[in-house]
């Protein structure tokens, strides 16, 4: 497993890549709110992905925070870059993003 590191204003997350095809997102954090930090990252995140041919998988779920989105705002926010829903019944959204690689000919 490889580790990747992500940063952007005060958003940041780590990759876990399990093998040369897919990839979690672990614990997205911004320390501010609303100033497109977080949308920054994962604009960083999916870029990577793509050039690497990674799917990625992640749950949809506030740590804590208190001021933090809830699970719903987090499902559509993640939905804006193509990650879909696995688990529709569950509280805790598992989504995955398919690898968008592109293939030259």
């Amino acid at each position: 497993m490889k580790n990747v590191e992500f940063k952007h204003e005060t958003a940041r997350l780590v990759l876990h890549i399990w093998d040369d095809k897919e990839a979690t997102v672990s614990s997205l954090h911004s320390t501010q709110r609303k100033q497109g930090h977080a949308t920054g990252l994962m604009e960083k995140v999916i870029s990577y992905a793509d050039e690497h041919g990674l799917s990625l998988i992640l749950d949809a779920q506030q740590f804590g925070h208190p001021i933090g989105p809830d699970n719903a705002y987090l499902v559509e926010f993640y939905k804006r870059f193509g990650f879909e829903v696995l688990n529709a019944k569950a509280r805790v959204k598992t989504m995955r993003r398919p690898s968008q690689k592109k293939h030259v000919v």
